[in-house]
């Protein structure tokens, strides 16, 4: 009896190591081979989902059908973005031009900055004195080298290939854009047959759920990043150091990208500031550099609290193994991949069909 009950539970675990394992395979096989056929239209619903409240409050004051409602919404945020592009656009044009008009002023500062950093170098490991910045400039300039090089052989063999890549952007664009307009349209459409159309009710319920998660995720990066940025600004401008709002900003915002954090300019920094023997600044920004992560560990956990209940190793296993199966989209779809496949197996072998959105990945 007891052996019969060891089988059955064995069977039972391999029986769903198998459905784990197909879950996995079907979504790298989906993400490799259907996304990119059908991304446009994939896009088109969540876009057309994210507008629908924009969408319905046009058509009850507007009286005007849904169609025409999301066509005025998508133009006005298409043209909200294209204007913050250009302005952008606008300022790093600018900023390139003063750079190019004030070379010479920049080239001297970043020369003697360079200088006192190989020259503490040399006197710290006792080296001959320019061995490490003709090295330095030596690897730099092959560098650069190599990469014109590169740049100009590939624009040149890959001009057809670049205009075949401009008309298919533009083709996509205009699926994207008629995919946005007629998936609002239908939306209420698609709510009425979600429970009638095969697995279109649990695909739903799936995207429901996903969509939960990464909201509160983004919220509580949103947040951290702003933390973050508020605690490096004032950091650097205690230290007087030139637009320390920007370069503060600017951290905060690394602090927000998958696998990059505020060390990427935090380390480096201090490590220069003690060549340099800038004990006092060297300080400070490991003491912001630790502060940063010690909030980052007590806000996150009370910010995400169990709607996400992904371990930090999960996530950064998922992110990793993402970038290796997708490339760089990878660490977005690592995750939400990993998201995806627990949520259909808590459907599969939960007590119910469909899951509580309070109650996700607990």
């Amino acid at each position: 009896m007891d052996g019969g009950m060891i089988n059955e539970e064995m069977r039972d675990k391999a029986k769903r190591l198998a459905v784990i394992a197909v879950l996995i395979v079907g979504y790298i096989l989906a993400v490799k081979y259907i996304l990119p056929l059908t991304w446009p239209l994939v896009a088109g619903f969540i876009i057309a989902k994210t507008i629908s409240p924009f969408v319905k409050f046009l058509k009850k004051h507007l009286k005007i059908a849904d169609g025409i409602a999301s066509a005025i919404i998508l133009t006005l945020v298409t043209g909200v973005i294209c204007a913050f592009i250009i302005a952008i656009g606008i300022l790093v044009y600018q900023w390139v031009h003063s750079l190019i008009l004030n070379r010479d002023t920049y080239e001297n500062m970043v020369y003697a900055y360079a200088d006192n950093i190989f020259f503490q170098i040399e006197e710290t490991f006792e080296i001959k004195h320019g061995v490490v910045k003709a090295r330095v400039l030596d690897i730099c300039k092959d560098g650069a080298d190599s990469a014109v090089s590169s740049i100009i052989g590939s624009s040149m063999g890959n001009s057809v290939d670049i205009i075949k890549q401009i008309i298919s952007i533009f083709i996509a664009a205009a699926v994207l854009y008629a995919s946005i307009v007629f998936m609002a349209k239908d939306l209420n459409g698609i709510d009425n047959k979600k429970h009638k159309v095969f697995l279109l009710g649990e695909l739903m319920t799936v995207y429901d759920n996903v969509i939960s998660i990464v909201k509160v995720y983004f919220k509580s990066q949103l947040i951290i990043m702003v933390i973050t940025a508020i605690i490096c600004s004032v950091t650097l401008l205690i230290l007087q150091i030139d637009n320390g709002v920007i370069v503060g900003i600017l951290i905060g915002l690394l602090d927000a990208l998958p696998m990059i954090g505020v060390g990427i300019i935090l380390i480096p920094w201090s490590i220069l500031s003690v060549i340099e023997g800038k004990y006092f600044m060297a300080i400070i920004l490991f003491a912001a550099f630790v502060v940063c992560n010690l909030v980052r560990e007590i806000i996150e956990p009370k910010l995400m609290g169990d709607k996400v209940g992904i371990h930090p190793v999960v996530t950064l296993a998922s992110i990793f193994i993402g970038y290796k199966l997708f490339g760089v989209i990878g660490f977005i779809l690592g995750p939400i991949g990993f998201i995806i496949i627990k949520i259909v197996y808590e459907m599969l072998y939960g007590s119910t069909n469909t899951l509580d959105k309070n109650q996700i990945l607990e």
